[in-house]
């Protein structure tokens, strides 16, 4: 038995997976949603910062490279809002010409390469030459 004046030594435990997992700080940062922050990456010095825009909330010194890679992970909507670091005029994300072609690729990847309804490929109306150009059959 024991004496009270030393401490009972800790019987060995297996270990178990749960011992071996990060602290629940650790886990609680990794399953937190990605915040919307400038990559790690200092952008280069002739590079356009620009500002997005996602309801109130306003996310600046982001460059071009940084919103497509958004795009494509789904992080920036279409009608998400973008602008020079320094301006007030808005764009909607899927006017700006440098993302315009992520989210049509995007899109056509979405829909099987099908043709979108407004492309007017694949019409198969006849239209006469005047009736054409003045939006009659």
């Amino acid at each position: 038995m024991a004496s009270a004046s030393t401490p009972a030594a800790e019987p060995t435990v297996a270990l178990r997976a749960s011992d071996l997992m990060p602290s629940a700080e650790a886990q609680a940062e990794a399953a937190a949603p990605r915040a919307f922050s400038p990559l790690a990456d200092a952008p280069d010095a002739g590079a356009e910062l620009l500002r997005l825009k996602i309801g109130e909330e306003i996310y600046g010194g982001l460059t071009m490279p940084q919103l497509i890679a958004w795009v494509e992970e789904g992080r920036i909507l279409e009608n998400h809002l973008v602008a020079r670091q320094h301006s007030e005029n808005w764009l909607e994300a899927h006017k700006v010409p440098g993302l315009r072609p992520v989210f049509e690729r995007l899109r056509r990847e979405r829909s099987g390469g099908a043709p979108s309804l407004d492309s007017g490929i694949g019409d198969t109306s006849k239209k006469s030459l005047f009736g054409g150009l003045f939006g009659k059959n």
